[in-house]
């Protein structure tokens, strides 16, 4: 399998279990359960990303230090793995404080912190990979990170933050991820 396709199997796999969390937060923010409730789902997700993205990784600098693959590959799988890590820490980070029912104003600012990084994201994925359906998801995850962030403050209703998330869910995630699974590429 070229090393892309193997690329686009593991962003397919990661949209589909990001799309899980997206959807149970939306519901959740429309009043259909509590965070404490979605917890273990957010958790598993989180370790799900993160044995994804540190495999990735590991296996990227392997194959670099081999010159298996050029640096500029490696350095492609490296930066996309960085990207995992960062999602599967906000999801296991959100897993642990819904579990605990500790104050969501550490995980808000967090999430500040996570949605500036989605900025050069979205220029390396515009740029590097080339894809407009991939960067207009992650702007549009900037937005769901600061609308988290505005929540834990009191600042925006937890019905905006359902609402971002459930759309968000099936535009960013899902169907994105369907695509690449039947072997469509995305625009």
């Amino acid at each position: 399998m070229p090393l892309y396709s193997l690329l686009g199997a593991i962003t397919a796999l990661e949209l589909l279990f990001c799309g899980i969390v997206f959807f149970v937060v939306g519901l959740i923010g429309l009043g259909y359960g509590k965070m404490k409730d979605g917890g273990p789902i957010f958790l598993l997700v989180g370790v799900v990303n993160g044995i994804t993205a540190l495999s990735l990784l590991y296996g990227s600098i392997s194959l670099g230090l081999q010159g298996v693959v050029p640096d500029a590959t490696a350095g492609i799988f490296i930066t996309v793995a960085a990207f995992l890590l960062l999602f599967s820490l906000t999801f296991t980070t959100l897993g642990y404080v819904c579990i605990k029912e500790i104050d969501f104003k550490p995980f808000g600012n967090f999430c500040l912190l996570g949605g500036i990084t989605m900025i050069p994201y979205a220029y390396f994925v515009y740029a590097v990979l080339g894809g407009i359906w991939l960067t207009v998801s992650v702007i549009s995850w900037l937005w769901a990170f600061l609308c988290t962030t505005l929540v834990a403050y009191e600042k925006a209703s937890f019905r905006i933050l359902g609402w971002t998330f459930l759309i968000e869910a099936f535009y960013t995630l899902w169907v994105p991820a369907s695509l690449l699974i039947v072997g469509i590429p995305l625009p």
